[in-house]
């Protein structure tokens, strides 16, 4: 290199990511393999997953996305459910317990594991409810696993949606394109299935 010429710095032409909200594991427990996040670029949205010791990026240019979809789902409900039964099944051992006069750790422990998932289950109500979600493009189809509660999701889609628009030349682009729905107005339905 000459002396005289100049160069320009890395960091000048380095692109700054903003950290999104949402964030979650993909599996149960001790099992959870894959972390997900998401930065978003001035041009781009990364997903980032973590698993064990790799981590896998996967871009998508704003000018490419098609569509972010949003499906509330039952997750949350169901592991309510499952954490409620064993809430009940536990203090019916708690009653019995005492009713019959059993020794003090036969009603104990079923009382600690009462606590316990009565703290899951109300943990996970505060979260709120679960959703499923998707970016997808002209040829792919990638969910968004850290966007698993509905109030973050539509939060985060709200974002992007800001983002893409004034890449993608505005909501009157994507209008002709195939239609804009705003995200609140599915929040509080169902979404029904095949």
């Amino acid at each position: 290199m000459n002396m005289g010429e100049s160069h320009t710095e890395p960091s000048a032409t380095r692109q700054t990511h903003r950290l999104l909200k949402g964030r979650a594991k993909r599996g149960f427990g001790l099992f959870a393999n894959d972390k997900q996040r998401l930065w978003l670029a001035e041009d781009h949205l990364l997903v980032v997953t973590q698993s064990y010791l790799t981590e896998r990026y996967k871009r998508f240019y704003l000018n490419d996305i098609q569509a972010i979809t949003i499906q509330k789902s039952s997750a949350g409900a169901i592991l309510n459910t499952i954490l409620l039964i064993l809430v009940a099944t536990a203090l019916v051992l708690v009653t019995a317990a005492v009713l019959s006069e059993w020794p003090e750790p036969a009603y104990v422990i079923p009382a600690i594991l009462a606590g316990f998932f009565t703290s899951g289950a109300l943990i996970n109500a505060s979260f709120g409810p679960t959703c499923v979600c998707h970016v997808l493009t002209a040829i792919h189809e990638e969910p968004l696993f850290c966007l698993g509660r509905l109030r973050t999701a539509l939060r985060v889609v709200e974002q992007l949606r800001v983002e893409i628009e004034a890449v993608q030349g505005g909501a009157d682009a994507l209008d002709r394109a195939g239609g804009v729905h705003e995200p609140s107005q599915f929040a509080g339905q169902e979404m029904g299935g095949a």
